[in-house]
């Protein structure tokens, strides 16, 4: 987190001398944090100290957006809700149809990763030939539990529990099918779900508002529904393991293109500018 000391001062500083100051706000909380640890009064203290302080805020989503505003005061004419723009293809093969699902990225208590095993495990009662791959820096604090639950049934799962390379990356994301986003309490633009739409796979995903409006923007989802437990993460596996292949690999390929053009460079830079203007 940012120092909430000598930023605000120095934003203020910069604002004294006629400065415009856009502060750009991934989150409008921490990665991670629990319920309990976000309603910590001095994190929000120091957290609305940092987003009045600035000419204007960009943040990625309009969820965000919504959480800056009535959990720390910060007008709505302040807060501009624009998207991270994205990083190109990385992964052109079609998906195979092979059953291989993806969790990818730091490994967090919010991604809801056991609850996600054990959708699997069920599922796989029904097909098989489902696998679930599991990417990413562990960080969780509950590594032993998830490991122990996939001990009776070692054949649906691989996991790689550590930094992934940037050179790995491509051959995973082509390996897989899908991947799994149980996140909860997420109100930011999830860059591993623009990493699955430009790479032309689709996401099982809860209704957090991130996904949603990647959706909207082309991202193609199948959504969990609930509250991301179990049962629900397997109905969300199922909406992917019912729909035909050759009209997913189509609505992943527009999707890509739609994507592409809604998180281009130009557009997003072009909507800073606009930001600034008004702020």
């Amino acid at each position: 987190m940012p120092d909430p000391i000598i930023l605000p001062l120095l934003f203020l500083l910069l604002r004294l001398s006629g400065a415009r100051v856009l502060l750009v706000v991934h989150d409008p909380f921490p990665h991670g944090l629990t319920i309990t640890e976000r309603s910590s009064w001095l994190l929000r203290l120091k957290l609305k100290i940092l987003f009045l302080t600035p000419s204007a805020l960009i943040i990625l989503t309009e969820g965000g957006k919504k959480v800056v505003n009535q959990q720390f005061g910060v007008n709505l004419s302040k807060i501009f809700p624009i998207p991270h723009p994205g990083f190109g293809s990385i992964v052109e093969k079609p998906i195979e149809g092979t059953g291989r699902l993806l969790v990818f990225g730091s490994i967090r208590p919010d991604k809801n990763i056991l609850e996600v095993i054990l959708a699997v495990k069920q599922a796989r009662l029904r097909w098989p030939t489902l696998r679930l791959h599991i990417a990413g820096n562990p960080g969780g604090g509950n590594e032993a539990t998830c490991l122990a639950a996939i001990q009776d049934d070692p054949a649906g799962f691989v996991i790689d529990a550590r930094f992934i390379q940037e050179s790995e990356i491509p051959g995973i994301i082509a390996d897989s099918d899908a991947f799994v986003l149980a996140y909860q309490n997420f109100e930011s633009q999830s860059g591993v779900a623009v990493l699955a739409g430009l790479s032309g796979r689709p996401v099982i995903a809860t209704g957090m508002d991130g996904f949603l409006e990647l959706q909207q923007q082309g991202l193609v989802m199948f959504q969990i529904p609930g509250k991301g437990t179990p049962a629900d993460i397997e109905a969300g596996i199922e909406k992917l393991q019912i729909a035909s292949l050759a009209q997913l690999r189509e609505q992943t390929s527009n999707g890509r293109l739609r994507l592409q053009h809604s998180l281009s460079v130009k557009r997003v830079a072009s909507l800073v500018l606009d930001a600034a203007k008004q702020s």
